[in-house]
């Protein structure tokens, strides 16, 4: 069970999240790594739903109780008769489609990006993949990388591409910046066609940076394209895809 010091410590951070304010390192941490944040996060939107399908239901019962009353004494007459029925019709029809709008999500604006974004995010390896994060040493320019500390890794890959314009580099320094939710400079980066050529998921984490923008229409435009032969990214970018299409 989740004391309630860290329940207060997940709420914090998504109210940063959703006031798109930056993260500190310990909670870009929580957000990425975090199984008990992962499942509190999924709580608190399904418990946000029904806040607001709830709010909507008691207002507009009470538009139909009131109109109910301030009628009851002409029932007996046509006139007041086809006017609350009217208004019942009228109101029952606006709280059917709110309630629609609420749990099918079909308006883009019931999603937060940079949660969407950040659930989404899937490590990329190094390029030595016979090496362990335990091997790298701190000389090693993927030092900072593997140990996640992405704001330094941001350092040393802009260092490497000042002296060597390698558009694996700029691969890596695109992903680094997408965990730490600076979507515009990964979608800057990640959009250049050098990097299309290298062989790595380049559309899966331009989707990503995408959809952290909520450039929902171009990440499922991406996301409908080949993104790469590892099955873990298709599977990724198949269930992404399918989370966006409900906002479409």
């Amino acid at each position: 069970m989740i004391n309630e010091n860290k329940l207060q410590m997940y709420q914090d951070i998504i109210d940063k999240l959703l006031l798109q304010n930056s993260l500190t390192k310990n909670e870009l941490g929580i957000v990425d790594n975090d199984q008990d944040f992962q499942i509190y996060l999924k709580e608190f939107n399904l418990i946000e739903k029904g806040i607001a399908y709830s709010v909507m239901k008691s207002k507009y019962q009470f538009l139909i109780d009131h109109e109910n009353n301030k009628y009851a004494k002409d029932l007996n007459k046509e006139s007041g008769i086809l006017r609350k029925s009217l208004i019942f019709a009228i109101a029952a029809s606006i709280l059917l489609l709110l309630g629609y709008i609420t749990f099918n999500g079909s308006s883009s604006k019931t999603y937060n990006g940079q949660l969407l974004a950040s659930k989404t995010m899937v490590p990329y390896a190094m390029p030595n993949v016979s090496r362990s994060n335990d091997d790298i040493t701190k000389n090693d320019p993927y030092y900072n990388y593997s140990k996640r500390n992405y704001p330094e890794a941001i350092n040393d890959f802009q260092k490497l591409i000042e002296s060597d314009n390698n558009p694996k580099y700029k691969f890596y320094l695109a992903v680094s910046y997408l965990y730490v939710k600076n979507w515009e400079k990964a979608e800057s980066i990640l959009s250049n066609q050098e990097l299309a050529e290298i062989g790595y998921p380049v559309n899966f984490y331009l989707a990503i940076a995408k959809v952290g923008l909520k450039k929902t229409n171009e990440a499922v435009e991406l996301l409908q394209k080949p993104l790469t032969d590892d099955i873990l990214y298709n599977e990724e970018g198949q269930k992404l895809l399918k989370e966006l299409k409900k906002y479409l």
